[in-house]
């Protein structure tokens, strides 16, 4: 034998007899984190089960993270659970390179595009002029109380007030939409406010960073007012850009070679592409969120054309399934890390936050519907349907995410930090748990059924009433349709818009057929209410009828 030293390979630790096997305290803090997922887990399937819609599934999941932080922080007062805090601490390159890139991927590529098309203008309209203003009066008037001396430990100025104005106007309103989805909500309610929610968290990133350069740089005067405006728009323009590209060559790849790929490898290159969008626009130092979002909308639009009823159904279900334990991780690592810092907690701040938090939503809804309502007489959004949608706007991952980036130039990350995970806890549960009885006490339309003809309905409604609309739809079914959509999958296109996003008459759709046998309806109801729709088990991704068998084409 040779000596040991001459071994590229070998160490002085190994030589020496140090043993470099995964240490048996890693091994416990994996078992007790995943104890801790399995719980939240069984927590939502009850949930769903028993139609408890009071308990929002991912209030549950944040539960117990807050129990696991809890846990955790006794057994280091005990010297149990020495550098565990530390491990368990919610990590934001992870949550950025590995979870976002699949849920905002999942959001966009879930729509239903024909809603969404009709009603295209609202969404834009509320997710960027109404995300503005909102921004706007958190930013001025925490500013003004900041001034005022109202806050006791912490002092904001306008830069900062206005960058944790941004971040915390990023709405997620998972645990309204997974209540939607479950009683089959009017779809069109449904779509607006889904579709403001995903295209929102780019706006407020794209806000939060533009702010972010007035707190690490200084504001000085009115040209780094027009460099930090001109970033913006720079920001949106080419993160749209990069995902429209992007999903582009992906529709073309997968037009070229799906019918050669198994299910499973179409759903691995589609995962990849949700990445690669991500990871495109971030070394450009831009937005992933809006890239991952314009890929995964325009990937819908194309790519699910050229995919058979089986394969669509593999791809939704695979996307579904990441996208919803990504979210799931979230939630339960932001309940840690609520438990965690939950001792330092500013409550002043956080009392001065949750009205101004309330009040800017208000000021996106009302105001923003009245105008639209204005200009579109025929399509209006009644008062009733706005208190919903104001109800809607809960805080989540995003929000959250954005804040572990919050400069900490004058101590002020941990406390921005630590009122963002307290108002995600209270709106998923003061909000996201009184849905159900704000939708009954509004008299929103429920158990509705979304027909074929809805969705045509709404493509022919949208281009009657909109002269670019039309122009959209002409250029996409005589460009855009040839370019990136199989020939032989193009005859049973309705109207331009292709036949999977009109989505035909689905599952959850025939769930109370009167002529159905009870024990076959109360078997696709029990599914729908375990989650068939958006991340958190909303109502977004419908699955077409008889797209349930994953027996065939795997490699």
């Amino acid at each position: 034998m040779g000596d040991p030293h001459d071994d590229p390979h070998s160490t002085d630790d190994e030589s020496d007899g140090v043993s470099h096997d995964m240490p048996e305290n890693t091994a416990l803090l994996l078992l007790f984190i995943l104890t801790g997922l399995l719980v939240a887990h069984l927590l939502e399937i009850i949930i769903h089960r028993y139609h408890i819609y009071s308990i929002p599934g991912s209030g549950a999941v944040m539960v117990v993270g807050i129990l696991t932080g809890a846990a955790v922080n006794c057994f280091d007062n005990e010297g149990l659970g020495k550098d565990w805090k530390a491990d368990l601490i919610f990590d934001e390159h992870l949550f950025a390179l590995i979870f976002l890139p699949v849920i905002i991927f999942q959001s966009g590529y879930s729509l239903s595009m024909s809603h969404f098309f009709n009603r295209l203008g609202k969404i834009l309209t509320y997710s960027f002029l109404g995300t503005f203003i909102t921004t706007l009066f958190i930013g001025f008037s925490l500013f003004g109380i900041s001034e005022a001396g109202l806050l006791s430990n912490v002092e904001f100025n306008l830069a900062e007030s206005l960058a944790f104005a941004a971040l915390i106007s990023a709405i997620d309103p998972v645990a309204t939409l997974c209540t939607f989805g479950c009683l089959r909500v009017e779809p069109k309610l449904s779509i607006t406010i889904m579709g403001e929610s995903v295209i929102n968290d780019a706006v407020s990133l794209a806000l939060y960073r533009a702010f972010e350069g007035f707190v690490v740089n200084g504001y000085s005067g009115s040209s780094a007012l027009l460099k930090q405006a001109g970033l913006f728009f720079y920001l949106v323009i080419v993160s749209t850009l990069i995902g429209i590209v992007v999903g582009c060559i992906a529709a073309f790849q997968i037009k070229l070679v799906s019918s050669k790929m198994g299910m499973n490898v179409q759903a691995t290159v589609i995962i990849l592409w949700s990445y690669f969008a991500y990871a495109a626009a971030e070394s450009c130092r831009v937005s992933g969120i809006i890239s991952s979002v314009i890929c995964g909308i325009i990937m819908n639009h194309f790519c699910k054309k050229n995919l058979s009823k089986e394969q669509k159904a593999y791809v939704n279900k695979v996307l579904l399934l990441l996208a919803s334990f990504f979210d799931m991780c979230i939630f339960y690592m932001a309940g840690i890390s609520i438990a965690f810092f939950l001792s330092s907690m500013d409550y002043e701040l956080l009392l001065w936050m949750l009205p101004l938090c309330l009040v800017g939503r208000a000021l996106n809804i009302f105001p923003m519907s009245a105008i639209l309502n204005w200009f579109d007489s025929e399509d209006r959004i009644t008062l009733k349907e706005q208190t919903v949608m104001w109800h809607a706007g809960l805080r989540g991952a995003i929000a959250f995410s954005i804040a572990l980036h919050f400069p900490d130039n004058n101590g002020l990350r941990d406390p921005v930090i630590d009122c963002t995970s307290m108002i995600i806890l209270l709106s998923v549960f003061c909000l996201g748990g009184t849905t159900k009885p704000l939708l009954n006490k509004m008299g929103i339309p429920m158990g509705v059924t979304d027909t074929h003809e809805d969705h045509l309905a709404a493509v022919k409604t949208a281009t009657r009433n909109s002269k670019f609309k039309k122009q959209l739809q002409h250029f996409d079914k005589n460009v855009m349709r040839k370019l990136f959509i199989k020939k032989k999958m193009r005859h049973d296109s309705f109207t331009g818009l292709t036949e999977e996003l009109l989505t035909p008459p689905s599952a959850a759709s025939q769930q109370f057929n009167p002529g159905s046998h009870d024990d076959d309806d109360a078997e696709i109801k029990e599914n729908a209410d375990l989650g068939v729709g958006v991340v958190g088990g909303g109502g977004g991704v419908t699955l077409l009828a008889g797209e349930n068998n994953n027996s065939a084409n795997f490699v």
